[in-house]
């Protein structure tokens, strides 16, 4: 058995700048170990890393890759997954 449904822990320092913010609908690739994966939800970052059903979906689907790595994988955030890009440029 593996531990799964936990929080991940970044060093980002952009990310230092907005813990305590909380995001409605994000989308999520976590590629570990060649293996990828992807979840959407609501995201919390907070002072340690990040959190929220998002980050917890992607750590139950992930466990066993992220436990063959020591807990190590590229995360990469779309935080304006529902809008277009006009509506962020505009």
């Amino acid at each position: 058995p593996y531990p799964s449904l936990f929080s991940f822990k970044c060093t980002d320092k952009n990310l230092k700048q907005m813990q305590g913010l909380s995001l409605p609908s994000v989308a999520a690739t976590l590629k570990v170990n060649g293996c990828k994966f992807e979840e959407s939800g609501p995201l919390l970052i907070t002072h340690w890393g990040l959190s929220g059903p998002v980050v917890l979906k992607l750590s139950a689907w992930a466990a066993r890759e992220l436990a063959a790595c020591k807990y190590s994988g590229v995360l990469h955030l779309d935080m304006c997954a529902e809008k277009s890009y006009e509506e962020v440029e505009g």
